[in-house]
């Protein structure tokens, strides 16, 4: 007699997964799909369902209907992502409107399908979840992970995850530094969703893209007449956010001159409308952004100091892509993923030939760039691997000395004291002599250099 094949043995730690879709054939199916996986399914119908089930036990993966009865499910997204922000979340829905699937994929889901969705697609989709948790626990990191649309895993952005949910807790003003296209307004509506104003208003405004003579009716609004073409009231961003949080974004090119009007409504949180009589008192967070370190900022004339120390309780500085190259992997896979869904392409997977490439380029516009650089190469091409040829031109890497040894010749017969002063003083030339930006190239803290240039001077006087 033959032998039989063996019987794989049932996982004793099978996955809970919660599915939150209101039609109940549709449910039933999915239930099934997920019991022949072998995972453990749990149903919900609604957003106050699923919110129950969900703070009795965070689950490792959701599947989730947008258009549930009682209410949005990018609501119940945003909720699920603050609970536990290593939940991995697969949007299944009916809507097939790009907008909506880049809303999703920005506020993290790891997947947008729309019905009707194969087996095999969904299979495939829950399996690369799965990886996804699987690859989370080994590396014993499943509670710290990212924070809101962030993704990474990288040593600068866990610390960067860190002090967000510290902030969030507050309501100290926050002043986010980082490079264009590195998230700094991810990193403010991350804040807000973990704060404890996350169900009122999150408002952004663009202080680049304000005229002086529209400024005090953009931010505290008008009434009708007012202003010419007033036609009817116009409620301002701090009255839009009143509760809530308002993101000041691109704070430094914000007019010096208006930046005294901003700081005098900072100081007492009192709104009045063009053409009103009466002041309104609103309740605010203030969270800004700047692409220039904070003190630069000042001492370029760009930022006035008294409005930095109103804004500037808490800073957080969000690192620059080049400095954390091993999340460019998983950024470039998330963004082949979303771009291949919503172009109707067929590309999977980035070889690693491509991947390597990518690693080691200079990103100038950091996740930007490499979002639009993805974006492009899937418009223009199709297939299952995104192969070097397809990318637009990269961003090169300085070249590498050949002779490192000749370059340190300079340095024979100094201490290691002379040695660390003249690199110190060479990256502060190359900086202006910004300390702060000194300090984040040698990877120190601004006090050390503030202490170091303190103690040569004090050596030669």
């Amino acid at each position: 007699m033959m032998n039989s094949a063996p019987v794989p043995l049932p996982d004793p730690n099978p996955t809970p997964v919660l599915v939150v879709e209101d039609i109940a054939s549709v449910q039933h199916v999915y239930m099934a799909q997920l019991q022949k996986m072998g995972l453990v399914p749990h149903s919900a119908e609604n957003t106050r369902q699923a919110m129950a089930l969900f703070a009795q036990h965070p689950y490792p993966l959701v599947l989730l209907d947008l258009m549930l009865p009682d209410g949005d499910g990018m609501d119940l997204i945003a909720q699920m992502r603050a609970e536990a922000p290593h939940t991995q979340i697969i949007v299944i829905t009916a809507e097939r409107m790009a907008e909506r699937a880049v809303t999703a994929m920005r506020a993290g889901v790891f997947d947008y399908l729309t019905k009707p969705v194969s087996e095999p697609r969904l299979q495939s989709a829950i399996n690369r979840a799965l990886a996804q948790i699987r690859g989370q626990r080994a590396s014993g990191s499943p509670s710290p992970g990212a924070v809101g649309a962030f993704i990474g895993q990288s040593e600068q952005m866990a610390a960067l995850y860190d002090r967000i949910r510290q902030t969030a807790t507050s309501d100290a003003s926050v002043l986010i530094v980082g490079e264009s296209g590195t998230g700094k307004e991810i990193c403010a509506e991350a804040i807000h969703r973990l704060s404890p104003r996350a169900g009122n208003p999150f408002v952004v405004f663009d202080c680049s893209a304000i005229r002086a003579d529209r400024f005090e009716s953009e931010l505290f609004g008008h009434m009708r007449g007012a202003l010419p073409g007033a036609i009817s009231d116009h409620a301002g961003a701090a009255i839009r956010a009143d509760g809530g949080t308002l993101f000041l974004d691109k704070l430094t090119e914000l007019d010096p001159a208006l930046q005294g009007k901003l700081l005098r409504f900072l100081q007492n949180q009192k709104v009045r409308p063009v053409g009103s009589p009466t002041e309104r008192q609103v309740d605010l967070r203030i969270l800004s952004a700047s692409d220039i370190p904070q003190q630069d900022a000042v001492e370029q004339g760009k930022l006035r100091a008294d409005l930095l120390y109103r804004l500037c309780v808490v800073a957080l500085h969000i690192p620059p892509l080049r400095e954390r190259c091993e999340d460019i992997g998983p950024l470039a896979e998330h963004f082949l993923r979303k771009f291949a869904a919503q172009e109707q392409r067929g590309f999977t997977t980035i070889p690693e030939q491509t991947l390597h490439r990518l690693q080691t380029a200079l990103w100038p516009g950091n996740v930007r760039e490499l979002m639009n650089m993805i974006r492009s190469a899937v418009i223009l091409n199709d297939g299952d691997a995104l192969t070097l040829d397809m990318l637009p031109q990269i961003s090169e890497p300085p070249a590498q000395n050949d002779t490192p040894l000749d370059a340190l010749a300079a340095f024979d017969g100094e201490s290691l004291a002379q040695i660390e002063r003249r690199i110190i003083e060479y990256r502060l030339a190359r900086n202006d002599q910004s300390v702060p930006q000194t300090a984040r190239g040698l990877q120190v803290a601004p006090s050390t250099l503030y202490r170091k240039l303190e103690t040569w001077r004090a050596t030669e006087e």
